[in-house]
């Protein structure tokens, strides 16, 4: 292309001077081959132009896959060290119980550290397999003080960024039922709303005061609120939104996300309202 670009040009050229000699009375193919070189111009650049925004797209997808896995990355340590934590309460308190922990600890980490899986997507059933590691651990620990109630549609089955539910569960019984001498309960709900899976995730417990669910999600928080941040960091590079988070001193903490039940389907949307 570039070849007939410089032809077309040079033929101009000589065209342009015979014409203007006199050796040639029609000027006619000057206007063709100045055509058919702004038509080739013309192509390259738009080939130049579409290629450049596919290099574009992809280093930014790199570019969100790096930042995802760093995040899973904070996210694994936090959950083993509170585990670990939880595994030394239990050998002092109900000695009996700890390798039943343990192999439900083992359970969890052979499915939460796969690093060779970098395109950061895991499944609906394997983050439930996790979650229900994770509150056995806390409900061996706690007893009666951890109520847990699921209501989840057993028939919905899609691919699920790794480690979003978990953390907020966790987040909901360490802060927010753990915080009151009396415990409480938390409750998982997963339910179809159109194309979309509506995750909440609600806890009875101590609650928040007002302005506080803003200020988890701020990026500018010194304290606090690390795990829920990068989930909804994680939310709103993947889905262009993150979480919604309700909560009322005294009366409990509502933790509200919506993942679509098709992945293609990456679009904004705008944060579903409370009902």
């Amino acid at each position: 292309m570039i070849f007939i670009a410089i032809l077309a040009i040079n033929l101009y050229s000589v065209d342009a001077i015979l014409f203007s000699l006199g050796f040639k009375t029609d000027s006619s193919f000057l206007q063709v081959y100045i055509m058919i070189f702004a038509a080739v111009m013309v192509f390259l650049l738009s080939v130049q132009y579409f290629t450049a925004i596919r290099h574009l797209q992809s280093s930014i997808k790199q570019t969100q896959d790096a930042e995802i896995a760093f995040l899973r990355a904070q996210i694994n340590p936090h959950f083993l060290y509170n585990a670990l934590n939880s595994v030394a309460a239990l050998c002092a308190t109900v000695p009996e119980k700890a390798e039943e922990v343990v192999l439900e600890l083992s359970k969890y980490l052979r499915r939460s550290f796969d690093f060779k899986r970098m395109d950061a997507m895991s499944t609906l059933a394997q983050e439930l397999e996790l979650l229900e590691a994770y509150l056995y651990i806390e409900k061996t620990r706690f007893g009666d003080r951890l109520e847990v109630v699921y209501d989840i549609d057993e028939t919905l089955n899609f691919p699920v960024p790794p480690l979003v539910l978990q953390p907020l569960v966790e987040n909901a019984v360490k802060h927010g039922l753990m915080g009151s001498i009396v415990g409480g309960t938390v409750k998982i709900s997963i339910r179809p709303e159109g194309d979309e899976a509506v995750f909440t995730i609600e806890d009875n417990g101590i609650g928040m005061e007002t302005g506080k669910p803003g200020q988890l999600l701020e990026e500018s928080a010194q304290t606090g609120g690390i795990g829920v941040r990068n989930i909804d960091r994680r939310l709103k590079m993947l889905y262009s939104r993150g979480l919604s988070i309700r909560s009322e001193k005294g009366r409990g903490t509502q933790v509200r996300f919506a993942l679509p039940l098709r992945q293609e389907e990456h679009r904004k949307k705008r944060i579903l309202p409370w009902r």
